[in-house]
């Protein structure tokens, strides 16, 4: 699309206007004729597949902790998808609990505890929460269309042990 040099007064930054159009951009940074560094920005296709990420493996078994995890919905290649917006079922088996469901969309008035959230933009959060007991907590999430996937999480004793 084109070259432009940038320095601190910039931050860095270079501005171009590019036409929409499906494919693939690929942002490159060169420093004395080398490149240094490059990102892609590609074009995902239909929602296809449920993505999850915690923010821990391992929670203390207090009835208190928390793990975080984050869903999103991909296309057939894995490619984030993010105008997703599926209904989105939640179903916790083992030692925990969900404390909460969100999507970070201040419209939606859902409420924060439930086993449903749709997505918006191509994302959704579930927090989980231990009980008193150990053993492994299985997060499976599901949509119409996408198939089910599902998340382990640890519940830790007091003492260690699981």
């Amino acid at each position: 699309m084109g070259e432009q040099a940038t320095n601190v007064e910039q931050q860095f930054k270079a501005t171009f206007s590019v036409p929409y159009s499906p494919g693939m951009l690929k942002a490159v940074g060169v420093e004395k004729d080398k490149e240094v560094e490059s990102t892609i920005l590609k074009t995902s296709g239909e929602a296809a597949s449920i993505k999850l990420t915690t923010d821990r493996k391992g929670i203390i078994a207090n009835g208190q902790d928390l793990s975080f995890v984050t869903i999103e919905i991909c296309d057939k290649d894995g490619a984030f998808q993010p105008n997703a917006a599926n209904r989105l079922q939640f179903k916790i088996e083992g030692p925990g609990t969900i404390a909460a469901v969100g999507n970070a969309d201040m419209k939606d008035n859902d409420p924060y505890i439930g086993n449903s959230r749709k997505a918006w933009r191509g994302r959704a959060m579930v927090a989980i929460r231990s009980t008193h007991n150990a053993g492994d907590i299985n997060l499976k999430v599901s949509s119409p269309g996408l198939s089910e996937t599902s998340i382990l999480v640890n519940a830790i004793a007091h003492d260690g042990t699981k």
